[in-house]
């Protein structure tokens, strides 16, 4: 188990260093970081997404038994704490054989895409009201995916940087060792020569995002390469390789938004942060990093020759996500870059079936789940997929299924 020595100061939690371990963790990750105390308050907070404990103020219901049970197993201590809603923390619990001291919850994360069904399902499995949904709707879809491997590798980077000896440094507290930064760099040093170019990562990771592979490489080779993975001589690799893994994820994020398929684009991501890990020469490192900057750009560009599929797939899956809001053939037309008329013509062409036509279908569907598998009444159900009068879906029901939606409840009762 990593020292928890390093995390404490007088024998409690040292709040100077736990914001600097969490601060390390949301740049190198891009997933929240929240600490809690031995009440499993929070006490601290870093990143996008930390709101979710005050929605969901019931989530750690079950958490002191999950602590008890990662003390009980005496591992390392970092683990997967899964909640009622559906998705997880990555957990480092700070404990002794006599004290528990706190934790540092990494997330919350999901281990997949979510979609209606799967708020349904959570609706359903926790007893929870309809009101509720959209609570749970509006969190759900701010918290970062990650698959099985991603979630290993950020557990191996959460205990590397729990492991590090800690050293006193001036005024400044804690100084991280050799194998972050070199030991030769204060805080001040580290602050003066850390330079962040928004405009620029926002314009490189469009180009990425559009498929643009000339302006990446030139891009890249001119500009991302000099800022942010010059080789400053130092003994160890770890800030090159830390941008690198950082670099693989908003890659991955741009080419998820050029109409690449998440599992695709998350996996090679993956794969690319294991190869960054295990590369130990600077030249070696930063080919690889050029190469996965023009890999992720070409797969984008390959995607998006495929007959427009990639279009209807970014249309398809925001229709799910918005299914209980009014979707409207403007906001889905400006969301994928395309005028009404030509995303109209476009859509019809590529799935034999007009726009609105093929929303109310998907609601049609949603609303057949949910009449099998839960007890909300029809009104509840009609307005949970987007329907805001219930004549009006009973009658695109019919259309859609030859029998009232009643009728389907009753039938699907009696199987």
């Amino acid at each position: 188990m990593y020292n928890i020595l390093n995390l404490l100061e007088n024998d409690t939690l040292n709040i100077r260093h736990l914001e600097d371990i969490s601060k390390t963790l949301y740049y190198s990750t891009g997933i929240s970081v929240t600490i809690l105390n031995e009440l499993n308050e929070s006490i601290y907070s870093f990143g996008n997404n930390t709101s979710i404990l005050d929605s969901f103020d019931d989530m750690l219901n079950d958490y002191n038994k999950h602590i008890y049970k990662i003390q009980a197993r005496s591992i390392n201590g970092i683990s997967n704490f899964k909640t009622i809603y559906g998705f997880s923390f990555i957990t480092a619990i700070i404990a002794n054989e006599q004290k528990y001291f706190g934790s540092i919850l990494l997330g919350p994360v999901l281990t997949e895409i979510p979609n209606e069904r799967i708020i349904n399902e959570i609706l359903k499995r926790n007893n929870l009201p309809l009101s509720k949904r959209t609570i749970v709707e509006n969190a759900i879809k701010k918290i970062t995916v990650i698959n099985n491997p991603r979630n290993y590798y950020i557990s191996k980077l959460l205990n590397s940087v729990l492991s590090c000896t800690l050293t006193e440094k001036d005024n400044y507290g804690i100084q991280l060792t050799a194998d972050i930064i070199n030991d030769d760099y204060s805080i001040e040093d580290i602050s003066e020569t850390t330079n962040y170019n928004y405009g620029l990562e926002r314009l490189f990771l469009s180009k990425v995002a559009s498929g643009d592979v000339e302006t990446v490489k030139s891009l890249f080779n001119d500009q991302i390469k000099p800022l942010y993975f010059t080789n400053l001589g130092n003994e160890t690799l770890r800030p090159i390789k830390n941008n690198g893994i950082v670099f693989s994820t908003l890659l991955a994020r741009s080419a998820i938004n050029g109409g690449v398929e998440p599992d695709i684009a998350l996996s090679q991501a993956d794969l690319y942060t294991k190869r960054i890990e295990d590369i130990f020469r600077y030249n070696e490192l930063i080919v690889i990093i050029e190469m996965m900057a023009a890999y992720f750009t070409d797969l984008v560009l390959q995607t998006s020759e495929v007959n427009h599929v990639s279009v209807v797939k970014k249309v398809s899956k925001y229709i799910h996500s918005h299914l209980s809001e009014q979707i409207r053939l403007n906001d889905v037309a400006d969301y994928v870059d395309l005028s009404p008329n030509y995303f109209s013509s476009l859509f019809k062409r590529e799935m034999g079936i007009a726009f609105a036509d093929y929303v109310n279908e998907i609601r049609v569907k949603e609303s057949q789940f949910l009449l099998e598998t839960t007890d909300y009444s029809i009104v509840d159900i009609a307005v949970a997929v987007g329907f805001n009068n219930q004549n009006y879906f009973t009658t695109i029901f019919r259309k859609h299924t030859g029998t009232t939606p009643k009728q389907f409840r009753m039938k699907s009762s009696m199987k």
